[in-house]
């Protein structure tokens, strides 16, 4: 059965699915392993701000990374903002089941409903590839972030063996996200930058099991032998599974990440001078 075609009516279907879950543990947990370098950059911003800034996730859909690092960051004002009633829905669920309450509101992220120079903290995962003209929507964030804010940006990578998967049913209308697109490192830095957003750092994350994966490959295969081997608990090639793990897996995120992972981050800065220039070119 195909999906409905408008976005909006699929992301309230997917909510209204997540409604029916008595206890949302599991994506709380896949959050917090599948997530770990995108939150780690958010780390780095949080806990540079000063106590009583302002973080805002758009699009936030179950808020579980708000709520992740409200707990972690307790003197940091919390928003998600999501078009959908049913992510707000889950939302305050989330919060109940972690224990934190954030402030949440129904909106468009291409007219957000703040003030010019009020956010210390946009963030977002999975939005940006969901329009084909995200340049409204990216004015929007630098329009309300504060001279010297941060704009955390995370997007499907394009070469990788999840975008093949993720085309094919795209166009078997099959995809319950509807239409998305996807990003090269290079290609979400220049969209940052069209904005006026300095470009501070690139990281990759998350891997997709398919043969356009080394990583995976190679880990599969040393399980593979590992469990067959029938020197059970002793076999040779436990050894080599966490040395890949260990040293191979790392250096191959480092060098490699930001190509073939399964999602790009990347971190803004809005420029310390933009208010200052603008004052300038104002008063002349």
């Amino acid at each position: 059965m195909k999906i409905p075609s408008l976005p909006v009516e699929k992301y309230e279907a997917i909510f209204r699915e997540l409604e029916g879950h008595s206890d949302l543990g599991e994506d709380i947990k896949r959050h917090l392993e599948e997530r770990d370098r995108y939150l780690r950059m958010l780390n780095e911003v949080l806990s540079s701000l000063p106590e009583g800034s302002h973080a805002l996730e758009l699009g936030c859909g179950t808020a579980i990374d708000s709520c992740i690092l409200s707990k972690r960051y307790p003197q940091i004002h919390f928003s998600g903002l999501d078009i959908t009633r049913g992510s707000l829905v889950v939302s305050r669920r989330v919060g109940e089941q972690m224990g934190e309450r954030i402030f949440l509101l129904q909106g468009d992220v291409f007219r957000l409903p703040f003030r010019t120079d009020s956010i210390q903290l946009i963030f977002h995962q999975g939005l940006v590839e969901h329009f084909r003209e995200p340049d409204g929507m990216m004015k929007e964030q630098a329009r309300v972030l504060v001279p010297g804010g941060w704009s955390v940006i995370s997007v499907p990578q394009t070469f990788t063996g999840y975008t093949v998967m993720k085309k094919g049913r795209i166009r078997e209308e099959t995809w319950p996200w509807g239409w998305e697109t996807s990003y090269t490192a290079g290609e979400l830095i220049a969209l940052g930058k069209s904005v006026g957003l300095e470009p501070a750092e690139t990281r990759g994350e998350g891997y997709w099991r398919s043969w356009g994966e080394p990583t995976w490959v190679l880990r599969d295969l040393y399980g593979k032998l590992d469990r067959r081997n029938p020197m059970a608990g002793k076999s040779p090639f436990r050894m080599f599974r966490h040395f890949w793990d260990g040293v191979l897996f790392s250096v191959w995120k480092r060098s490699w990440g930001t190509i073939s992972a399964k999602t790009s981050s990347s971190r803004f800065r809005k420029n310390h001078l933009a208010k200052k220039a603008y004052r300038r070119l104002k008063t002349h």
